[in-house]
């Protein structure tokens, strides 16, 4: 400590390191005996548009700035915001006067709308309790409800025939410039990115307990009761698991939602929480590759062949046998799938305890990167849908 001259009062003031003990700001900013100072900044767009001016408390963060700019639908649809002092980013943990700013001046709000997944469409069920068979699929252009129902009808029926259950979901990806920057700039091929949106898709279901051992089969927390709750959690936190970076996977964002799946357990199940995090800890925790395809590959028993055959084969002997009436709903899926330029993946592990083990027990576990008809595009367009369709018997 020593005694200095606050250059602001023009009094003598005790000052540690150079810093006014009340408020942290540099000594020619002032000492604990000057009255607080408001900065009274004025924010704009990066095109001039002025978007407000605001006043800032002395020695208010960077982060707590900008939490009073009104930023948060936004932010719930996306978007990731940085404040620049002139041609100076702003460090959000940084005091804003630390960063050279004073009354009057004018900072400049960027805005970076990040890529996002969230959930249009969920179906699960199985062959014990066709009664309770669970489908939601969002409002939408017509293009887009037609391929969220045919995907839903397309499980709904080979939960007829499965044990172990039959599961599909869909996803849009919201701001997909964001993505489809990292493709155009060679950072990534369209491949690698479509995979990575497909796994973080994939871990998102196995985070909710969809996926795995009993995750949608007859017992545990896979029952029919519990997918409008889970349904609803990821129509709520899909969005953020998978936002920007964490759509490249690395992340502990798929943890954190596995935590609000775990709370729904543990107030509906409370005997079943140890269980299921062990369960639900497991199949994140496993390994899975996607191998692509030029087809959608489907292993079903016929007893035509009395042996497994493709869906072509299924389809040929179901028309003659007259024993597919509702055939037109379903079989959409099967048009979308295969429309110009979607991409088809089987998920496989070679883990043979795990959910996407190739057995003969496995109907199909496939995830699909899919384009809308009538949808312009380029050839490195990356898809705006996507599908993962699955389906056990025992």
């Amino acid at each position: 400590l020593k005694a200095q001259t606050c250059q602001r009062c023009v009094s003598s003031a005790t000052l540690s390191f150079a810093f006014c003990a009340e408020c942290m700001v540099s000594v020619s900013d002032g000492c604990d005996g000057c009255p607080p100072i408001a900065l009274n900044l004025k924010v704009i767009r990066p095109s001039g548009e002025l978007y407000g001016t605001f006043s800032a408390p002395c020695a208010e963060k960077v982060e707590q700035f900008m939490k009073r700019l009104g930023l948060e639908i936004e932010e719930e649809l996306g978007s990731r915001f940085e404040l620049l002092h002139g041609d100076q980013s702003l460090p959000p943990d940084h005091v804003l006067q630390e960063c050279g700013v004073m009354s009057g001046d004018t900072l400049t709000l960027l805005c970076e709308r990040q890529s996002q997944l969230q959930l249009v469409a969920f179906g699960c069920g199985h062959i014990y309790d066709l009664d309770a068979f669970f489908s939601w699929v969002a409002e939408g252009d017509p293009p887009a409800v037609q391929l969220h129902s045919s995907a839903v009808a397309w499980c709904r029926r080979f939960a007829e025939d499965v044990q172990d259950g039959a599961l599909a979901a869909v996803c849009v990806l919201q701001n997909p410039e964001w993505m489809q920057c990292r493709v155009d700039n060679g950072e990534l091929s369209k491949s690698e990115a479509v995979k990575a949106i497909l796994a973080s898709f994939i871990r998102s279901l196995l985070a909710t307990g969809r996926l795995g051992s009993e995750g949608s089969g007859p017992a545990g927390a896979g029952e029919a009761c519990d997918h409008n709750a889970v349904t609803g959690i990821l129509r709520k936190h899909l969005p953020q698991t998978t936002r920007g970076v964490n759509l490249l996977g690395g992340s502990n964002s798929f943890a954190d939602l596995s935590e609000h799946f775990m709370k729904y357990i543990a107030e509906t199940y409370p005997e079943k929480v140890a269980a299921e995090r062990e369960r639900v800890h497991t199949n994140l925790a496993g390994a899975f590759q996607l191998d692509p395809f030029e087809e959608m590959p489907m292993n079903i028993w016929s007893d035509e062949q009395n042996a497994t055959v493709g869906w072509r084969t299924y389809l040929e002997e179901c028309t003659r046998s007259s024993g597919c009436s509702d055939k037109e709903e379903w079989t959409n899926f099967l048009k979308s799938v295969h429309s110009p330029d979607s991409m088809i993946f089987q998920i496989n592990s070679d883990e043979e305890v795990y959910t996407f083990h190739k057995s003969c027990c496995m109907i199909y576990h496939i995830a699909v990167g899919v384009h809308l008809e009538g949808e312009e595009r380029r050839p490195n367009t990356l898809p705006t849908h996507y599908v993962v369709q699955w389906a056990r018997t025992d």
